[in-house]
């Protein structure tokens, strides 16, 4: 029979519990004074409101419904917005459609008597022609009299 020898294992002695390492005793104090339970407020803590001064009293009493008043009216006007956003989209949409296949023609009622020469008639008058004939020759003296400054 032989014998199995054991390895020798240390001995460890017990520190002085003054040195010992105790992870909570090293935490900031944050007022619990040294309580290992928190203590936690009473019912009668809640019931109890400091005192209010008139203004403040004031602006409590018009705050929750003017907040209330103002998130109805910007729902509505995201709401308006998003529904005009959508129809001016839907109508770019179906004007590209209509007009680049010939899936659909897009007519409107009061112009469908008018064609385009019709249509020109109506903004030509002999006053706008006149005006607009005095501008064009304005443009050419100007420009005959810039080339000759150029030219000399």
């Amino acid at each position: 029979m032989s014998s199995t020898s054991m390895e020798p294992h240390p001995v460890y002695k017990p520190q002085d519990a003054s040195n010992a390492y105790v992870p909570h005793r090293t935490y900031q104090d944050v007022g619990l004074q040294n309580d290992p339970y928190p203590s936690y407020p009473s019912y009668e803590d809640y019931t109890s409101y400091p005192p209010v001064s008139t203004v403040a009293a004031i602006q409590l009493l018009f705050q929750r419904p003017l907040g209330a008043i103002l998130t109805f009216l910007s729902k509505v006007g995201f709401f308006l917005i998003g529904g005009v956003a959508l129809f001016v989209v839907g109508g770019i949409f179906v004007t590209a459609i209509c007009s680049l296949t010939s899936l659909c023609t897009i007519s409107f009622a009061p112009f469908a008597s008018m064609d385009k020469d019709t249509m020109m008639r109506a903004f030509m008058t002999p006053e706008k022609l006149a005006t607009a004939a005095a501008i064009v020759q304005d443009a050419i003296g100007k420009y005959q009299r810039l080339q000759k400054t150029k030219n000399d």
